[in-house]
């Protein structure tokens, strides 16, 4: 758990939050189980934050959404196109170093 800050120091308010990070393979996604563990940390007013390397199975994810838990879900894919859209790899010079990528994420 961890304060998170918002506006000025003089004038700020905090929040706090759980963090949960998974580094699994591409095609091993998150259950139920990582989710649940991140849920029951999170106490009143709180937010969570999962960041994983995979994605969420779809049991999951439905369950996050069904219940309405207030996590954001960074998943693998999100972070490769943040990399890429920061990077400007898509010059045409760097092409075909992204297109598996970007295949993947389609």
């Amino acid at each position: 758990m961890s304060p998170l800050q918002f506006g000025q120091p003089q004038n700020c308010i905090q929040v706090d939050f759980a963090l949960e990070a998974k580094c699994h393979a591409i095609a091993s996604g998150l259950g139920v189980k990582v989710l649940s563990r991140l849920i029951s940390r999170l106490r009143h007013r709180q937010f969570g934050m999962l960041v994983t390397t995979s994605f969420l199975t779809d049991q999951a994810y439905g369950e996050l959404v069904e219940d309405g838990h207030p996590i954001v879900v960074c998943a693998g894919g999100d972070i490769a196109q943040l990399l890429i859209e920061k990077a400007n790899l898509a010059s045409a010079s760097q092409a075909s170093r992204i297109a598996p990528v970007r295949a993947a994420l389609q």
